[in-house]
């Protein structure tokens, strides 16, 4: 749909009482064209099989997980103690 929307915003005279609509189709085109490039290398890197994860390799990759993973253990050795 933004190909299209692209490519006839480029070759086709778009103009309506005077004002041309061309330029908003190019555009707007170009807009969904990579809005769903977009979405499709994240789809894609998604669902890429083999890749280990950080927490698989047993990195901590933030402060926020690390954080975390404090928390929990905490809740777990006053869980134990009761």
């Amino acid at each position: 749909m933004g190909g299209t929307a692209l490519l006839v915003g480029v070759f086709a005279p778009m103009e309506m009482k005077g004002q041309d609509f061309g330029d908003l189709l190019v555009y707007t085109g170009a807009l969904f064209v990579l809005m769903s490039l977009g979405g499709w290398v994240l789809w894609y890197s998604g669902n890429i099989d083999g890749l280990k994860s950080r927490k698989e390799l047993g990195h901590i990759s933030s402060a926020v997980d690390r954080l975390a993973l404090n928390l929990s253990r905490k809740i777990r050795t006053y869980r134990g103690h009761h």
